[in-house]
């Protein structure tokens, strides 16, 4: 029996032997022709049963890959600024024991800045407050 290779291989064999066209249910050859998936897939045959080409087929996979639109998170503010604007000179107090739980995990660690949202001036002040506030035994080294 001849197989209808078009530069395919054995994946093109593969689809002549289980009778798979385009993107019929079950499992198809994707795109980037390393694994075989099943369902919805972009196919890579025509309507006609002629093979596409590699730059379709590239074409193809990144329009599948395409569809998903990135939602932007909104910019996390600083949580030691006072009306929208830095203190000058910046400065966080060790013993404000609630504000500085605020920024440490659960686990003893102080969290970093792109969780906190703090500047990096900021978040210096922070890790030099929460380690004042350990050494005068306002807040534990360790967590739970």
């Amino acid at each position: 029996m001849q197989y209808p290779v078009h530069g395919q291989g054995a994946w093109a064999a593969v689809l002549a032997v289980t009778g798979r066209v385009g993107s019929l249910a079950g499992p198809t050859l994707s795109p980037d022709r390393n694994r075989l998936e099943s369902g919805d897939s972009v196919g890579l045959t025509r309507e006609s049963g002629e093979l596409l080409d590699h730059e379709e087929r590239t074409m193809a996979f990144q329009r599948s890959k395409r569809r998903k639109k990135l939602t932007t998170k909104p910019k996390k503010k600083d949580p030691l600024f006072v009306d929208g604007s830095r203190p000058r000179p910046m400065y966080v107090d060790y013993k404000d024991v609630e504000l500085l739980k605020k920024l440490v995990n659960r686990h003893g660690r102080i969290v970093g800045r792109r969780k906190t949202g703090c500047t990096a001036v900021s978040q210096h002040a922070v890790t030099s407050a929460i380690k004042r506030a350990r050494f005068m035994a306002l807040l534990p080294f360790t967590g739970e």
